[in-house]
C-alpha cells in the first residue's frame, strides 16, 4: 500500500471539491451565526419594546425578528451550498453513494443549527405578536 500526499490525492481526483480557506471561514461563521443571531434578536426585541411603547410603534420589535430570520436564511443558504459541494465525488462513485467530507458534516450541522435557531426566533416572536409592548 502506497501512501499519497494530500496534493497528489487532489490532483488525481479532479472532481473532488476543495474549498478555499475563506470559504471554510464563512462556513464556520454560518455555524456560529445561528445562536448569536437568536440571542441578539432576544436582546434587541426587549430593548426596542420600551422605545416602541413610548412612540406607539407596536411593529418595531418585530423588525428585529425579520432581520434575524433574513440573516439566518442567508447562513442557511450558504451552508446548503456547501452540502452540495461537501460530498466527495470520486471517479466511479455516483454522487448518491459519495461519503460526506468533514466540510460536508460541518455544513449539515450548520443547516440543523440554523433551522433550530429559526424556530427559536419564531417562537420568541409569538409573544411580540400577541402581547402589547406597553402592557405591564
Amino acid at each position: 500500500m502506497r501512501w499519497t500526499l494530500a496534493s497528489e490525492y487532489e490532483t488525481s481526483h479532479p472532481m473532488l471539491p476543495v474549498p478555499t480557506p475563506t470559504q471554510v471561514r464563512w462556513l464556520w461563521a454560518s455555524v456560529l451565526a445561528a445562536p448569536l443571531v437568536a440571542l441578539g434578536d432576544l436582546q434587541v426585541g426587549y430593548t426596542l419594546a420600551l422605545f416602541a411603547c413610548s412612540r406607539g410603534l407596536r411593529w418595531l420589535p418585530l423588525l428585529s425578528t425579520g432581520v434575524a430570520l433574513i440573516t439566518i436564511a442567508g447562513a442557511c443558504w450558504y451552508a446548503r451550498g456547501f452540502c452540495d459541494r461537501g460530498l466527495s465525488t470520486r471517479r466511479g462513485v455516483a454522487p448518491a453513494d459519495a461519503e460526506p467530507t468533514s466540510n460536508g458534516w460541518v455544513a449539515l450541522v450548520a443547516l440543523a443549527l440554523n433551522l433550530m435557531a429559526a424556530l427559536v426566533v419564531l417562537a420568541m416572536a409569538v409573544p411580540r405578536l400577541v402581547l402589547d409592548p406597553c402592557w405591564r
